[in-house]
């Protein structure tokens, strides 16, 4: 039996190419591929798998000749199917021919396996013998195809990015996303309604909405939002800070008979914390949500918060939103999806990244004492962050859904200078108060890039080094390459020179030959930071890293590529005071490439089967996907080019790098996983920033060895690590992985698990 062909032409891309241009992307609902491993008279094996919707098994009839045979559902494991394609993985047959029928394969018979929905034929045809003989020369032939067959699986796994791109929506197309993907259907309404009502758990919600002077067109459409969500145990509480408006008053009289709709009116204006804390103050709830004057709640946002409350009480429960506009038509547009990470409280201080839609616990808002005045502009931002320093990590859920419509109108998006500077100070203030009230050794200022330009209502926090400096060493692993290796150890010379503490240059000399080379070490003998220490041997960055870590003195190692350049002065200082947080286990590096555009602003775990950078190829003034690249945060892992760690932790996790299974690729972000598993935290610091000329000294993996060993690599990591542990808490489900990072999206997660992993 032929295998290699059979993957080869299966043609994953070109089908939902061909399929693409022939219908529109509403339309497309089927997508079948698949092949037949291996057929007798006894039994078929193989695969299939919808590309469409990979959740529902394949049927597939097995037809002799004309001759209908029987039927089976796909549902065995194929792990090699799960590493193309992803999904669960769950994707292979195996059916076993009846004796009635095997007797009619005496003289041969034509093999036809399609799928039942959409009967398209699932590999090719092949002629089956009863004879056993033909089992030998199907072996015979498989023998000779093992070589096409590994081709094969290459050009399979380059097509993956191109797959995942036609599988996927472009998040520029949100507003055709949020009508396929989000417009709820009256049937799924209807189920949640009743779901609603059998859950053990039903927590009363208050929904406060501060009020002043709005526009009453939009404030119904806020309240309206509430009262036609699925979870009926709610309450409205509008506290009105002094309006002057008689449309507001006209308004109120119109739910005077919904009781669970409340208004509370104020006899002079206070602001917006006080009128806030009025509401918070007579809501009855054992939840307290919060909602702007001209906002508007999902249909399904209360639902999905008290599903989520029955294995736990959480304290405080945050959604994803997007943000809503009426265009020229006037149709309400959706656009701006900010799809959130799990929580993060170096981000937290960064910014205000939690927003809306935000619910907490009674318990919480009455123990933090509401919001507060003097941070007008920040007061949510500051009650945020007194709320998760009264709560522990884990007492905190992300819900990775879209539950919140905040609406762009004139106002919310038109400061005066003097308005908008007067937040910036307040926003560093209830930082500032935050760092001191968890006796944090920091200090907070305004954002501000070294490469870049500053970003409005951020923060940017310098961590402080203690009194007294720890020793650190600076390993750099090399093999030739003089004309990269020279000023990588100048600038790093150079930059030293502002660390307060000790430092030692370890260069790592893996076979270095060149003659130039040998001087130049020669000629840094003398040096008394500099010390070099040879390793024999193939590369293995792993082990080389792991040779000179045992030799280094510092409390803080920084592994360093040998083709990067620093480019800010205290990257040192930045570097190592992070690592040495106590919640904080690795510390990376914002890289450049020698155009300037980004190579590293942390990894993306899950892209492309393993990991991969994020921001690659942008400029630092574009920020990242919600300045992420330019804001101080934590990251799923860090790349090994400029990592810091504590040498003492570096020891305690099976001695650093995994040098025997991962000698190249993904050890930095094993050791990373590996940080996080054991408790602590990765950080992404943008404001220590080098030059990266990536793997210049090595060469790119062109050589078929090469590629080799980097599948072999991938595949060993993805075995040793889980699905759930692969999935990076700090990249939302939305997000298709197949792709360049934040760029498309695959259909919302199915959250009703969520809170239970």
């Amino acid at each position: 039996m032929a295998i290699a062909p059979h993957l080869a032409t299966a043609g994953i891309d070109s089908i939902l190419r061909q399929r693409l241009e022939h219908e529109p992307l509403t339309a497309l609902k089927r997508s079948v591929v698949g092949v037949v491993d291996a057929a007798s008279a006894f039994e078929i094996r193989g695969w299939a798998v919808d590309l469409c919707d990979k959740s529902i098994p394949v049927m597939v009839e097995f037809y002799a000749d004309n001759l209908f045979i029987g039927s089976v559902s796909c549902g065995e494991p194929r792990r090699d199917v799960l590493d193309v394609v992803g999904g669960d993985g769950k994707y292979g047959f195996i059916f076993k021919i009846s004796t009635a029928h095997r007797a009619s394969f005496a003289g041969g018979r034509t093999l036809i396996a399609i799928d039942s929905v959409s009967r398209a034929p699932i590999g090719t045809s092949t002629v089956v013998y009863s004879d056993a003989a033909q089992h030998w020369d199907a072996i015979v032939a498989t023998r000779d195809e093992l070589s096409q067959l590994r081709r094969a699986l290459e050009r399979i796994e380059a097509r993956l990015p191109e797959m995942g791109r036609l599988a996927s929506i472009p998040i520029k197309a949100y507003d055709e996303y949020w009508e396929r993907f989000y417009r709820p259907s009256l049937d799924v309404l209807r189920e949640q309604r009743v779901r609603s009502g059998r859950l053990t758990y039903q927590p009363l919600i208050s929904v406060v909405v501060p009020t002043w002077n709005s526009n009453t067109r939009l404030l119904d459409q806020a309240i309206s939002s509430v009262q036609t969500q699925t979870y009926d145990r709610w309450e409205v509480v509008v506290t009105d800070d002094a309006s002057n408006s008689d449309e507001v008053r006209l308004l109120q009289r119109r739910y005077l008979e919904e009781p669970r709709i409340r208004w509370i009116e104020a006899t002079a204006r206070e602001g917006i914390a006080a009128n806030t804390n009025r509401g918070i103050a007579v809501a009855r709830g054992d939840y307290i949500a919060f909602l702007d004057h001209d906002d508007e709640l999902a249909p399904d946002a209360l639902y999905h918060i008290a599903v989520s409350l029955q294995d736990r009480l959480y304290g405080l429960l945050y959604s994803d939103e997007d943000r809503i506009e009426e265009n020229e038509f006037g149709r309400c547009v959706h656009h701006t999806p900010f799809f959130k990470p799990g929580f993060d409280p170096d981000l937290l201080l960064a910014l205000n990244y939690i927003c809306h839609l935000v619910v907490l616990r009674r318990d919480v808002v009455a123990a933090i004492g509401g919001l507060r005045t003097g941070f007008e502009g920040a007061q949510d931002h500051d009650f945020l962050l007194r709320a998760v320093a009264h709560l522990s990590a884990s007492d905190i859920l992300h819900l990775p859904r879209v539950l919140y419509h905040w609406r762009v109108t004139p106002g919310s998006v038109s400061r005066t200078p003097a308005a908008a500077e007067d937040i910036q100070k307040n926003i560093v203030a209830a930082v500032e108060d935050q760092l001191q009230r968890l006796h944090l050794t920091a200090k907070v200022e305004s954002h501000n890039d070294p490469v870049g330009s500053a970003r409005q209502f951020a923060t940017r926090v310098r961590w402080r080094l203690p009194p007294v400096a720890p020793n650190i060493s600076i390993i750099v692993a090399t093999r030739d390459r003089l004309d990269l290796l020279r000023p990588c150890l100048d600038s790093v010379l150079d930059s030293v020179l502002f660390y307060p503490g000790e430092c030692e240059i370890v260069v790592a000399d893996n076979d270095s030959a060149d003659h130039a080379t040998r001087s130049y070490f020669a000629s840094l003998s003398g040096r008394p930071q500099f010390r070099l220490i040879c390793f024999r041997g193939p590369f293995n960055w792993s082990a080389i890293n792991n040779a000179a870590a045992r030799e280094a003195r510092g409390e803080v190692l920084i592994f360093l590529n040998n083709d990067t350049v620093v480019l800010t002065k205290d990257w040192c200082v930045e570097l190592v005071a992070n690592a040495l947080r106590q919640d904080v286990g690795a510390v990376g590096a914002r890289l450049l490439y020698a155009d300037g555009t980004i190579q590293h602003a942390g990894v993306v775990l899950g892209v492309e089967g393993v990991a991969g950078h994020e921001s690659v190829g942008e400029t630092p003034e574009q920020g990242g996907y919600f300045g992420r690249s330019q804001l101080l945060r934590s990251a799923a892992a860090v790349t090994g080019a400029c990592l810091a760690t504590r040498r003492a932790l570096f020891q305690e996790l099976d001695g650093g790098f995994d040098d025997l299974n991962l000698k190249v690729a993904f050890n930095d972000v094993d050791y990373c996983m590996r940080v996080r598993k054991a408790g602590y935290r990765v950080v992404y610091n943008p404001f220590a920033v080098l030059y990266h000329l990536e793997s210049k000294s090595r060469g790119r993996e062109f050589s078929e060895a090469q590629q080799m060993r980097h599948r072999q690599e991938a595949a060993f990591f993805r075995k040793r690590w889980s699905d759930n542990e692969i999935l990076d808490p700090y990249y939302n489900l939305h997000f298709e992985r197949f792709a360049r990072p934040f760029e498309r999206l695959r259909p919302p997660p199915d959250i009703s698990e969520l809170s239970r992993l």
